[in-house]
């Protein structure tokens, strides 16, 4: 990912982010527990019901190495929040994995 990004470019994806996924929750009831993190493709396992473990829907697709960083730095659990990007039961990816065209 570092060919890709600047590392300004990265922290700043990363703190718009992290604004738009506090929002998103915000919006959701903000309810205490686990998430998953879910790019505008809407890629889903369907392992978990979305009552069990509610999407948070991302207004952009990211690089998993991007999605990673919420899951190595948990930036929401003052909140009681936990993210993730992947099913816990299955693995699966929630994400595409892949930036639209002119986004960079």
């Amino acid at each position: 990912m570092a060919s890709y990004f600047s590392e300004d470019l990265l922290n700043s994806r990363y703190q718009a982010m992290k604004v738009h996924i506090l929002s998103q929750w915000l919006n959701m009831g903000a309810q205490r527990g686990e998430y998953y993190l879910q790019c505008p493709c809407y890629q889903d396992c369907y392992c978990t019901d979305w009552e069990e473990i509610p999407r948070i829907p991302l207004n952009i697709c990211m690089y998993p190495g991007e999605l990673d960083m919420f899951v190595v730095h948990q930036p929401f659990e003052q909140y009681g929040v936990i993210v993730r990007w992947h099913c816990i039961e299955c693995e699966r990816e929630l994400s595409c994995g892949f930036l639209p065209l002119g986004t960079l």
